[in-house]
């Protein structure tokens, strides 16, 4: 028959064991099926290698300027650096216009005289009877001695006009004793009849010499008052005495140190430092009448030249002068008194500075040679002048042109032989150099100050200069007993300066206009009787 319709399908059977594992089949195609859900943030990992730098960026605007600093602080002074190659000469300037003329031989002298005390210039004061009383001894040493004649000489240049005579009662009569052991007085006396001005009294001041003996204080007080002040004072003229004494007396001189206090004003000056002690003082006051403001003290003898104390001199004896210096004519010369021989050392300081110029040096060599030919030169060692020239500049030595000689041919020789220097000024070293060498001689090498001669430090300079060792120089210089004496040209000079050198004694510097002013004969002679 035909075939039946297809059954109904029977239930699902068991399933059968597994089968063995057939074959590997072809690869089938990957297809990636889509992004998962994000997970979870991990652990930091570890850090990397540092990476290469970047570009720079663009530059960024200008800031606004910041508030000033405060000034720093100065940084050390520099080493001056090596002076340079001399310039060549510069092209030649268009004639300039004629200067005014030149002072007169006179007028520079009128000018001498002002300045040095030479030429009695006359100072109206009170009329005074005026006494030096100076002790001698030997304890005061030679150069001490020079040092009080010139303490005497300077205050008779400010003391102004000389009575003619002990009649004249319209000026000041000066007398001066110096003593030492019994006995041992010398005197100027105030009646003396061969005293009319103050070059004549200068004169015999100059003129007298260092006794050197004991001190008999109190006898020579007596001497004074009974032979000079009793015969030489005048009816109605104020008495004065000025003692000056270094030392104790002797005991054995039984006068009274008040033998003066009659009808005088006296005023004791002492010099050193035992004074100190409250017993000398005493003796001091007993000297001065019991009057302790008249008593003056000093460390040593290079002071009674100082400025301050000469015008502290001058203030007590002639507080309110009048100043009437004669009109000097040319027609005739100066009359001067003849120089005196007194042993005396000259050190010349020439300034060797550009500021002095080849030309000037040569003149100040010229002017040297023309004093030696002035002063009396030494033929002994106990009289006449020595002269030493020393020139000063740069930071080397300074030159010795001339050890001290008498020798007037070594003298000139000079303006053919020193070589000038051309550089910067320091005196203070050259002073300290003279003072260790020139003056002490230590080592021998040169000839050394005489031991009885004044020594006198000549400066021919415009007192600038620097200050390296000045003040080490000026401090050796007043411990030699050195007198300074300053020569300076024009108006462009350090005048503080030039009185530090002459112990503010404005008397012993000397400002010329010129450096011809030198080569005349009036100025040449006045300066030698000022230094010799």
């Amino acid at each position: 028959g035909s075939q039946g319709d297809a059954g109904d399908f029977g239930p699902r059977g068991n399933t059968g064991a597994a089968g063995a594992k057939g074959d590997g089949g072809s690869d089938g195609y990957n297809y990636p099926g889509p992004r998962g859900k994000q997970g979870g943030r991990g652990d930091p990992g570890l850090p990397g290698l540092q990476g290469t730098r970047g570009y720079n960026g663009e530059k960024g605007a200008q800031g606004t300027t910041g508030t000033k600093g405060l000034a720093g602080e100065p940084g050390q002074e520099g080493v001056p650096g090596d002076r340079g190659v001399r310039g060549s000469p510069g092209p030649l300037g268009v004639p300039g216009i004629r200067g005014a003329s030149g002072l007169s031989e006179c007028e520079i002298m009128g000018f001498v005289r002002e300045t040095c005390g030479c030429c009695d210039c006359e100072k109206v004061c009170p009329p005074l009877d005026l006494v030096f009383v100076i002790d001698s001894s030997e304890s005061i040493g030679k150069t001490n001695f020079s040092l009080a004649k010139n303490f005497v000489i300077s205050v008779a240049n400010r003391f102004g006009k000389m009575a003619k005579n002990i009649s004249d009662v319209s000026g000041s009569r000066l007398g001066v004793v110096q003593y030492s052991h019994q006995g041992a007085v010398q005197a100027i006396r105030m009646d003396d009849r061969g005293i009319t001005s103050v070059t004549s009294f200068n004169t015999k001041v100059k003129a007298m010499e260092w006794i050197a003996g004991g001190t008999w204080t109190p006898s020579a007080l007596k001497y004074t008052y009974d032979h000079l002040i009793v015969p030489g004072r005048r009816g109605r003229t104020k008495v004065v005495a000025i003692v000056i004494t270094d030392g104790r007396y002797d005991p054995k001189d039984l006068d009274n140190l008040g033998a003066l206090c009659n009808g005088v004003d006296v005023y004791a000056i002492a010099i050193g430092d035992m004074f100190d002690s409250g017993a000398e003082r005493q003796n001091l006051e007993r000297i001065a009448c019991n009057m302790g403001d008249r008593v003056k003290t000093l460390s040593v003898y290079a002071e009674l030249t100082a400025e301050e104390f000469l015008e502290e001199i001058e203030q007590i004896l002639c507080p309110e002068p009048e100043m009437i210096c004669p009109d000097l004519k040319c027609a005739s010369d100066l009359s001067l008194a003849p120089l005196i021989q007194r042993p005396v050392d000259i050190l010349f300081f020439i300034d060797g500075s550009e500021r002095t110029g080849g030309r000037n040096f040569i003149s100040i060599l010229h002017f040297i040679e023309r004093l030696s030919q002035s002063i009396p030169l030494s033929k002994e060692v106990s009289s006449g002048a020595r002269f030493a020239v020393l020139q000063f500049g740069g930071e080397q030595d300074p030159e010795v042109l001339l050890d001290f000689s008498n020798n007037r041919r070594k003298i000139s020789s000079l303006v053919s032989n020193a070589v000038y220097r051309d550089s910067s000024s320091t005196l203070g070293s050259a002073i300290l150099y003279a003072t260790e060498n020139l003056v002490s001689n230590p080592g021998g090498r040169f000839r050394g100050v005489r031991p009885d001669a004044e020594l006198a430090f000549v400066f021919i300079t415009d007192g600038v200069t620097s200050d390296k060792n000045f003040a080490e120089g000026f401090g050796a210089m007043r411990r030699a007993n050195a007198v300074g004496v300053a020569i300076t040209v024009g108006s462009d000079i350090d005048r503080e300066r030039l009185l530090q050198l002459t112990l503010r004694d404005k008397a012993l510097i000397f400002n010329l206009k010129s450096f011809n002013d030198l080569a005349l004969p009036g100025v040449v002679k006045h300066m030698a009787h000022c230094l010799g």
